[in-house]
């Protein structure tokens, strides 16, 4: 299990064992804003966001490295089912805020929303379909990856948040 835990008075990544025991910080700085983990599939690295890049480590928090160093906002780092792909959100090339996707590594950055509005929230399917939280149309409604980009699930007059549901 991971989480963000601000006992050492700001944001750093604590793990521990799936029965609650031996929870230990990973990252111990002091000074960045660490949040939103998340484990790739295999359970060997974590990518998390730090002061506005992407940022990965082991498991063990070593070998910590930061794969995003544009001067955008990049946050809430979502591993792809198979672990070669990072979704993210940024406000990168003057957007508002835009779902992106890189390898794993940071290479290949690809801007996936095009569209106005704020899109937030990346997460992936188990058959390797990305989708997100967008409100183009002034509500958050549920969207993912199409074939010819984005597409609505469920277009309504409500909100849907972000998409806190687990697959399977």
């Amino acid at each position: 299990i991971a989480w963000v835990s601000h006992q050492s008075g700001t944001s750093e990544i604590w793990v521990m064992n799936a029965d609650g025991t031996n929870p230990r910080a990973l990252t111990t700085d002091g000074t960045s804003k660490d949040q939103l983990p998340d484990w790739s599939p295999d359970g060997s690295r974590i990518a998390y966001a730090a002061d506005g890049d992407i940022v990965i480590m082991n498991a063990d928090g070593t070998d910590q490295h930061t794969i995003t160093t544009d001067p955008a906002d990049d946050f809430g780092p979502a591993w792809s089912p198979d672990g070669t792909q990072i979704a993210f959100t940024s406000n990168a090339e003057d957007s508002f805020q835009d779902i992106w996707v890189m390898d794993d590594d940071g290479a290949n950055p690809t801007r996936l929303t095009p569209v106005e509005g704020f899109d937030a929230f990346p997460e992936w399917s188990p058959d390797g379909r990305l989708h997100w939280v967008s409100d183009p149309t002034g509500w958050w409604n549920l969207y993912r990856e199409g074939e010819r980009g984005p597409e609505a699930l469920a277009p309504l007059e409500a909100e849907f948040g972000a998409p806190q549901w687990i697959f399977g």
